[in-house]
């Protein structure tokens, strides 16, 4: 989703703000949790999901736009550690997987919270 994507693109994450001196952290939503990645010339970057997530959904939609409704139906898989809750399959034929997404529902069912 990062082809052709520069530096510059990216809304870039910030460091957390520290909290008071005393305090705990604040929770963390996992949804919007930091994800590290790299540039296709290797400049690792960080970002939040929501930045990633239009030009994710744009590489679906542009590989269901090439399936064009030809082939038997296939499978995205999203090996991110990301939740990705607003990406979306643009097509019944293409069935999106988010392993990082089942592990932690699984997770949480068994009473793992952080």
């Amino acid at each position: 989703a990062l082809d052709g994507v520069c530096e510059g693109a990216l809304p870039l994450t910030p460091p957390p703000p520290q909290p008071p001196p005393g305090l705990p952290p604040s929770p963390v939503d996992a949804s919007d949790c930091p994800l590290i990645t790299r540039l296709n010339d290797g400049t690792p970057v960080t970002v939040h999901e929501a930045a990633l997530t239009p030009l994710l959904q744009r590489q679906l939609d542009a590989h269901a736009a090439a399936l064009g409704g030809r082939g038997a139906p296939c499978v995205a898989v999203l090996l991110c550690a990301g939740r990705f809750d607003g990406l979306r399959s643009p097509s019944e034929r293409i069935t999106l997987l988010r392993p990082f997404a089942a592990a932690a529902d699984a997770a949480a069912r068994r009473g793992v919270r952080d």
